[in-house]
């Protein structure tokens, strides 16, 4: 802890320089301040208590403490809070109510319509095979259009997520 008395220029270590800082402020809040980009770090004769000061309330404001933070940043917060949980609270009914649906269902059920379409494509060339032999080329092809037209209509027939 620093001695009472005038503010120096620069801290020995990290935990005076969190004595000097208004608020206090405990080694570890400086130590994840450290790992943010832009911070003042440590100079060779230690640290630079202005800078830090500035950057620490930039980036750690204090909530507890009214001199950091005005009676508008508490009704900012507050206003923030109350939106955030009436959005939760949203998203909570949305899922009671069904109008949710799992990304897991969805990729499930996408899944499920690929093979059944990928089966029913592929059954036609094995199907029709043997009824268009012999028979000439604009026949066969009007054939299998009619096939395959039918097939992506049974296909789409289907309601979603039922196989």
């Amino acid at each position: 802890m620093p001695k009472p008395g005038p503010i120096p220029k620069y801290a020995a270590n990290q935990t005076d320089l969190g004595g000097y800082l208004a608020p206090p402020r405990d080694r570890k809040i400086i130590q994840r301040a450290m790992k943010l980009e832009g911070n003042p770090g440590r100079t060779g004769q230690g640290y630079h208590i202005q800078e830090w000061q500035a950057f620490v309330n930039a980036n750690f404001a204090s909530l507890s403490d009214p001199s950091v933070t005005g009676p508008d940043d508490k009704r900012n917060l507050e206003m923030e809070k109350l939106r955030l949980q009436n959005e939760k609270l949203k998203f909570e009914l949305q899922v009671k109510q069904k109008d949710y649906t799992a990304n897991a269902d969805v990729e499930q059920w996408v899944g499920q319509m690929v093979m059944e379409a990928k089966r029913t494509l592929l059954s036609i060339p094995a199907k029709l095979a043997p009824v268009v032999i012999g028979q000439t080329e604009v026949e066969a092809e009007k054939r299998m259009r009619e096939e395959i037209v039918l097939a992506l209509e049974s296909l789409a027939a289907r309601p979603l997520g039922k196989p």
